[in-house]
């Protein structure tokens, strides 16, 4: 589950302004996984105080300052009952917290989910075990001088402002409480008190923390009146939303998302495609290497789980790979992306790619990687026209929006040989 923990790359930008705060006392506002924390007692950092709010951190919090902080679960006679024998204050309700939390993801009242819990049940105390021990090497060098339990804002009110104030605050209203909400409905605890962190008053809460010495704040919108103190943009994703981070006195650091790559195995045929058309499953690696070959560059794309390279007589001209649906769109795959190989003699080499993704071969290939039919694919054009040419006779126009066209299409609509045969009568002028 998620516990407030920040990325690599953020890790890394907060090491490198670390170094230069040794020995000076500091102060953490939302202090999620503690991970904030670990990096400074590495860095040599004076005296640490920390603050947060929600059920996980606060046992944290409390465990590192040596207060023995009680848990119980709130229904003595319900359906966890059992986990009052593991929630000893310090590593043990810590352990619980999480694999808690893990267990609660499959919810529901039915066979599949009872059973689910059962399981997590039979095998607790052999999980828990190996958590707790997992949870104690993980704060073994940490050393807390206070630890707070309530509003960042509070906690920064009385500190000393000659200190090194940071904070990676929530990027959304209500995002610590509907996480933790399932694990609050299952237990008792001292809930602290305090207002709901919202990005409105981001600008508010930074003045607070620029107000000490040494500083560093992040955000997932960037701050144009903070463009001098601005020292990485992170994105872990080539999809993910990229975080802005600001300091008083970090080095500037750009981080951004890699895709990993291998190589493109096969040449390209730019001349007459020919039969006999195949089409070869290729991994993710292999999808991005072609990719970055032959996709427009002002194109976004994201690792997808399933890629294919189609292939003319051993040579590459093109690819498409697919992702499970999401949103709307009413089909039982989506189309992520497709292009051809160029350069190519053929103007309309594309409708050759669209027809080897109607397959049956295409088709057969899915069903069997899903275990479920696969009837209608999904995909979208972004497009300011009413329609895209490319998916103009094969796919239907579904819905649209300001900037894309939402298509809908059969799958395994014929054998790869009669697509062939369709796009060579039809679409292969030169």
């Amino acid at each position: 589950m998620f516990i407030g923990s920040i990325n690599r790359y953020m890790r890394a930008v907060l090491e490198t302004a670390g170094a230069q705060w040794k020995g000076l006392p500091v102060y953490v506002a939302c202090s999620g996984n503690f991970t904030v924390e670990r990096i400074l007692a590495r860095c040599g950092a004076g005296a640490i105080h920390s603050n947060d709010v929600s059920i996980y951190s606060c046992a944290l919090g409390w465990h590192l300052t040596s207060q023995a902080v009680p848990y119980k679960v709130k229904d003595q006679a319900g359906e966890f009952s059992w986990l009052a024998d593991y929630l000893e204050p310090g590593p043990a309700t810590i352990a619980t917290l999480l694999l808690t939390g893990e267990m609660l993801k499959v919810s529901g009242d039915n066979a599949y989910a009872r059973r689910m819990r059962e399981e997590y049940r039979l095998r607790w105390p052999e999980l828990h075990a190996r958590t707790v021990e997992r949870v104690s090497k993980a704060v073994a060098g940490i050393k807390l001088s206070s630890y707070f339990a309530g509003d960042c804002r509070d906690f920064l009110t009385g500190a000393d402002r000659e200190s090194v104030c940071i904070s990676f605050p929530p990027t959304y209203k209500g995002g610590y409480e509907r996480l933790f909400k399932k694990l609050d409905a299952v237990f008792d605890w001292p809930k602290p008190s305090y207002q709901v962190f919202s990005p409105e008053d981001f600008e508010q809460f930074s003045k607070t923390v620029r107000s000490f010495r040494h500083w560093m704040i992040s955000s997932d919108a960037e701050q144009p009146a903070l463009a001098g103190q601005h020292v990485a943009t992170v994105q872990t994703t080539l999809l993910s939303k990229p975080v802005f981070m600001y300091c008083d006195s970090a080095p500037p650091r750009l981080a951004t998302a890699r895709q990993s790559m291998s190589s493109n195995p096969w040449h390209p045929r730019t001349d007459e495609v020919v039969e006999p058309i195949q089409i070869a499953r290729i991994d993710s690696k292999t999808m991005n290497a072609i990719r970055s070959m032959y996709l427009a560059q002002h194109i976004t794309v994201c690792d997808a789980p399933r890629n294919y390279a189609i292939l003319s007589a051993g040579r590459i001209v093109g690819a498409f790979s697919f992702a499970l649906p999401r949103g709307p769109l009413p089909c039982d795959l989506y189309l992520l992306s497709d292009f051809a190989v160029r350069p190519s003699p053929h103007r309309r080499l594309s409708k050759l790619i669209l027809a080897c993704v109607a397959s049956r071969e295409v088709r057969d290939d899915l069903e069997q990687w899903l275990c479920t039919r696969i009837k209608v694919i999904g995909t979208t054009a972004f497009t300011d026209n009413p329609v895209s040419m490319k998916y103009r006779g094969l796919f239907d126009v579904h819905s649209r929006s300001e900037g894309k066209v939402n298509y809908l299409g059969p799958a395994g609509k014929w054998s790869l040989k009669e697509g062939f045969a369709w796009w060579k009568t039809n679409h292969s002028a030169k």
